[in-house]
Parts: structure tokens; sequence; C-alpha cells
């Protein structure tokens, strides 16, 4: 409901990853509105299975959502966060362009295992137009966004 809602009102939500050749989920992203902020930025979240990692798809996603964000509405930042430790994530935030914003940020509560303090990446609108050419909202090389958020096909 709120993922629908969000898409509604501002173009943002929760789009689920299925493996093209199986079928099977892969995980999901999830470009959202903060509850905690009333600045013009969005927020990017991904979580994709175990064996789904090291082939690119948390990247290639993510790189589509912030097509979304920076082409389809007006935001100004689109942030992430991880902790310090995941420096697999932290690396695909570099990859989307993300510079280092916050360190040792207070940890929203998850039931993830993971304890202590964040850190957030950030991309600012001017930074991503400077860096790209848009084709359109939601198309990249290998998959494609199903919109409403819903589904994003993946390649095997």
């Amino acid at each position: 409901p709120r993922s629908q809602s969000q898409f509604r009102e501002h173009g943002t939500g929760l789009w689920v990853a299925f493996d093209r050749r199986t079928g099977r989920f892969v995980g999901w992203v999830w470009l959202r509105l903060p509850r905690h902020s009333a600045l013009p930025e969005l927020e990017l979240s991904y979580r994709l299975r175990r064996e789904s990692w090291h082939r690119g798809l948390a990247t290639e996603a993510s790189t589509a959502l912030i097509r979304v964000a920076f082409i389809a509405t007006d935001t100004e930042r689109v942030f992430a966060s991880t902790h310090p430790d995941n420096v697999r994530s932290q690396r695909v935030m570099q990859k989307l362009g993300m510079r280092l914003a916050a360190e040792n940020l207070q940890r929203e509560q998850f039931d993830d295992g993971f304890t202590g303090r964040d850190v957030e990446y950030e991309l600012l609108r001017h930074d991503w137009h400077r860096n790209h050419r848009p084709t359109g909202a939601g198309t990249t090389g290998r998959h494609r966004l199903v919109s409403p958020p819903g589904t994003v096909e993946m390649p095997a």
C-alpha cells in the first residue's frame, strides 16, 4: 500500500526483480520518499538474494531507478545508506556515481543482524545530469522496469 501510494503521488515505489530465464525471485529495489525528511530527495534501497550477488544486478537496477528519479520526478538528491563494513554495497553506490555524504549515522531499526551506525552516499541532480544524457525513464541495457512499480526483469 505505501509503495502503491507513493507511485501514484510521486512516481516512486518498490520494484521486485525476477530472473528472466527461470522466473525466480532475485530481490527488490526501492526508490522512496524518506520518512525523516521534507526535502526534495529520494532514498534508494536494494536487497538481492545471496546467490544473485556479483552479477551487477544491484548496480543495473539502481541505475534505472536513479534515471527515473532524475527524469520523472523533481527530486534534487538520491541517497542510499549501508553499514560501514558492507564494502560491496558501498562499491555499488560508488559505481552509481554517488559520493560519501555522511558517516556514523544512527541506523534505522532493522532486523538484519547489523548494529551500529551507517554511512550515507548521495547523488545530486546536477551531478547526474552533467554525466548522463537522458534516454528515457526506466530503461537500461539489460533489463526494463515495468510500471507501476512491480517487476524488474533481470538478465539470466
